[in-house]
């Protein structure tokens, strides 16, 4: 009788020992909460492709990155740096060089869509104008102090081509990557896993592009810094009176409406 109550007991422990782990359990899991987000909230993007005037034709969709976190109302991380933005260009006319003459000068000009928050929700983004025109004076880009330690190949000349007439879909071609991510530019960082490049390439392959690290939002800033250079494209563009919007452009933009997002429990990873 005695052993029979032993081996009750210790049954009831072990099922009162699992429900407790599994109350614990229970209030130790992170739930989704939600957090708003003002109409008028800023958001700094950045080119992730270049825009030229006359080029880029109007209509053509373009990709940018948020350069820092979009914080809701209560402060929490909403929208993270390095979500993908979309826009649109909307007049694109090419310059001339009678251009002073007949004054028609070249014009670029474009309006921000929108940007994926962390719960895949689609924020709707604006400009303070109704559209955002590309002058002279808001597409510099400082120039990295970039040098190459060996002369260029034919491959990574065309890839650096392909990179500047294309943009991001350049990196579709597993050659255009690897020919980038080979360039021997001075200085440059050594990364114990895979190339930024490859990484950004093999996402935008995927179809699946809806954030860009820190680290790949660098490499690709570089990499299309050297491609300016080496092909003159700043210089060509001055001297032939267009406007040019390079890689790394910040365009200051703002959320169109208030929304309210889920935010997710897991962290944030580059």
């Amino acid at each position: 009788m005695r052993k029979i109550l032993f081996v009750v007991m210790v049954a009831v422990a072990v099922a009162g020992c699992g429900s407790n782990q599994e109350r614990a359990a229970e209030v130790e899991t992170p739930k989704p909460k939600m957090a708003r987000l003002e109409a008028g909230a800023p958001v700094n993007l950045v080119l992730l492709e270049p825009l030229e005037s006359g080029k880029s034709a109007e209509g053509t969709k373009f990709k940018m990155a948020l350069s820092a976190d979009v914080k809701g109302s209560d402060g929490s991380i909403v929208i993270p740096a390095g979500s993908i933005a979309e826009g649109e260009v909307v007049w694109s006319r090419r310059g001339r060089v009678e251009s002073a003459i007949v004054n028609q000068p070249a014009r670029l000009a474009i309006k921000v869509t929108k940007v994926l928050a962390q719960s895949g929700v689609e924020v709707d983004l604006k400009t303070a104008e109704r559209q955002y025109e590309f002058k002279s004076e808001n597409t510099h880009v400082a120039p990295l102090s970039l040098q190459l330690s060996a002369p260029l190949s034919e491959e990574q000349r065309s890839a650096l081509q392909n990179l500047s007439d294309n943009g991001l879909a350049a990196l579709d071609d597993p050659k255009v990557r690897q020919a980038l991510g080979t360039l021997p530019i001075q200085g440059k960082a050594q990364n114990k896993g895979k190339d930024p490049i490859t990484s950004l390439g093999e996402k935008v392959a995927s179809g699946r592009f809806d954030r860009i690290g820190s680290q790949e939002l660098m490499s690709l800033t570089t990499v299309s810094n050297v491609a300016d250079s080496v092909l003159d494209k700043l210089g060509r563009m001055l001297t032939a009176h267009q406007v040019y919007a390079p890689v790394g452009t910040p365009i200051p933009a703002f959320v169109a409406h208030e929304t309210t997002i889920t935010i997710p429990s897991a962290p944030i990873a580059d």
